[in-house]
């Protein structure tokens, strides 16, 4: 399809002029476009400005001076707990700030062998928290993330005990007591 007959669908040849209606439409189908670019460019600026950054290590600042921990140095400190754990194994370990505050994100991989993950996960990120606060005197890293990125599950999965199922009858008779149902008679 030619420009000109698309054109010609909207301007009058002979005349040269839009109809009303025609013009409304183009003008709200042009705002729209708009408003849906404009949105998209501010999403974009929002990511950009608001994302969380790789930093390069923690500073803290003291009265003499300020003092700088470069971010190897924190992951190593991280490293070194991993005698403490037996079933992680520690992959990698980033650093991000988000305006004053810091985060370390841990990515691990598990074994199911001895104990659950969420354990393992709080006694990680307690741990890491009292090394940090007590070896290095940070008290500035906020969140400790930690990434599983891979389960070693043992051969067989622990069983989860089945409750008993039910009939009818036990199932009314054993409601809470604000609950029973008298029991009518089927007509």
């Amino acid at each position: 399809m030619c420009y000109n007959d698309l054109l010609s669908r909207f301007i009058d040849p002979v005349t040269g002029k839009m109809s009303d209606f025609d013009a409304g439409y183009l003008t709200g189908l042009v705002v729209a476009l708009l408003v849906i670019l404009l949105l998209l460019v501010l999403r974009v600026l929002f990511w950009l400005l608001l994302r969380p950054r790789r930093c390069k290590g923690i500073e803290i600042k003291e009265v003499n001076g300020n003092v700088f921990i470069a971010a190897e140095a924190v992951s190593d400190l991280i490293v070194s707990l991993q005698s403490e754990f037996p079933d992680m194994v520690f992959k990698k370990i980033r650093l991000f700030r988000k305006g004053k505050r810091q985060r370390a994100v841990i990515y691990v991989s598990f074994s199911t062998r001895n104990s659950g993950m969420t354990e393992q996960r709080l006694k990680l990120k307690e741990r890491i928290i009292e090394v940090m606060g007590s070896i290095l005197g940070v008290s500035s890293l906020c969140d400790i993330c930690i990434h599983c990125s891979s389960i070693k599950v043992p051969v067989e999965l622990p069983h989860v005990a089945k409750e008993p199922e039910m009939d009818d009858e036990n199932l009314i008779e054993d409601a809470p007591q604000g609950f029973r149902l008298p029991l009518e008679p089927d007509k």
